[in-house]
């Protein structure tokens, strides 16, 4: 067990030696091993084995010649997150009616319970939207898009 810790702390001890050059020392003491870390060499200093010296490699040379083509960053919007499922009310409130098909989930205002609604409405703009305790209209002259809560905990959509 402990010379498993020894050689994985000896491997990050060299990943720091192969570092860029800083000035500073760096000291690091756990239960059975220390660390010093300072310019132009890593001591690891385990208790049963001696101290381990791991020179840092010769830098490499730079060579200055054609420029590299970096890709563009793409900054990506994070997606917003619910952490509750909305009333009927703040469904209505925030929802846009435009055509289309849609799948949302919305809190039954019977059983408080979320619950898949799909449904589809029509090309065109509504001409009212109704929010009642337990229902939702879509009225578009001659037809209409009603989304009803039954008792029981069901959703019936009529199109």
């Amino acid at each position: 067990m402990h010379k498993h810790l020894i050689l994985n702390l000896a491997a990050v001890a060299s990943l720091l030696g192969v570092t860029a050059t800083s000035r500073a020392d760096v000291h690091i003491r756990v239960p059975f091993v220390r660390v010093h870390v300072g310019p132009g060499s890593v001591v690891v200093s385990p208790p049963v084995v001696g101290p381990i010296v791991v020179e840092r490699p010769a830098p490499s040379p730079i060579i200055i010649g054609q420029p590299v083509d970096v890709p563009p960053v793409v900054l990506i919007q994070p997606r917003i997150i619910v952490n509750r499922v909305l009333t009927l009310d703040e469904f209505a409130a925030s929802f846009k009616p435009a055509p289309g098909k849609y799948e949302v989930v919305i809190l039954h205002p019977v059983t408080c319970e979320p619950v898949k609604v799909c449904f589809c409405l029509p090309e065109g703009c509504p001409k009212k939207v109704k929010v009642h305790n337990r229902e939702i209209d879509f009225a578009y002259g001659r037809s209409e898009v009603s989304i009803r809560f039954i008792r029981d905990g069901r959703v019936r959509v009529t199109d």
